[in-house]
């Protein structure tokens, strides 16, 4: 539900936005540092503390990118856009994954394929109707989030946590860096190639491994979540 939440949620305009050299180069690059970091950490963690931390790395963007980057001062449309690179590239990651693979993540993308074709096809939606299909969407990331605090107290590993918190240092810092460079707004780069849905990652790796999974999904929300507060508050001082 949280992708064809998104997809509703993505107009065409975002989409043909992929076509430009700039916005796919900041979709693509924070997943250098990510796949690197899933390669060079997961050797340490436990079984199913590496199978939340692949997810991590390979998950797309925050599904509610725009919101994020609305709140922290980036364009919504920018966001947006860098999310929907950001599932492409998941779903590619996670096709030649093997073994590794996430098949829900798979199901979830054709979600997210057939809520932006419903925007497509009817452009007019009623608001109604997108209410609905975003407060879905909201219930779905809260129930995702209850799993996360839940899996994570049942086996904690402070090593697995850490790990989250440096992978989201590393995609963010690189997001952000790169947004600087190519004359975009860091917050929209942050918001949307610079984040991963930590919801999502709990998900599917809970169901691969077991509640352990959730704990680097859990480090890496938790200080995005710190981050966007700070952020948020340093607007708000601004205005």
């Amino acid at each position: 539900m949280l992708f064809f939440s998104a997809g509703l949620r993505t107009p065409l305009l975002a989409l043909m936005a992929l076509r430009r050299p700039r916005t796919l180069a900041l979709v693509l690059v924070p997943y250098a540092p990510a796949l690197a970091l899933n390669a060079l950490l997961g050797p340490l963690l436990s079984v199913d503390a590496r199978i939340g931390l692949r997810a991590l790395a390979v998950m797309p963007g925050l599904l509610f990118a725009p919101l994020l980057a609305r709140s922290i001062g980036g364009r919504a449309d920018r966001a947006g856009a860098l999310v929907a690179g950001t599932m492409v590239v998941a779903f590619a990651l996670n096709a030649v994954g093997g073994a590794g693979a996430f098949g829900q993540l798979q199901n979830g993308f054709l979600a997210f394929v057939i809520g932006a074709a419903v925007v497509a096809t009817v452009p007019m939606l009623p608001g109604a109707a997108r209410m609905l299909g975003e407060i879905a969407g909201y219930v779905a990331f809260g129930s995702l989030a209850v799993v996360n605090v839940v899996s994570s107290a049942q086996d904690f590993d402070s090593l697995a946590f850490a790990a989250g918190a440096v992978l989201f240092v590393a995609i963010a810092g690189t997001a952000a860096v790169a947004a600087r460079l190519m004359g975009v707004e860091p917050a929209s780069a942050l918001a949307g190639s610079g984040s991963r849905d930590f919801a999502v990652a709990t998900g599917l790796a809970v169901g691969a491994g077991g509640p352990g999974a959730a704990v680097a999904p859990q480090g890496f929300g938790i200080l995005l979540l710190v981050v966007a507060v700070v952020l948020a508050r340093n607007r708000g001082k601004a205005r």
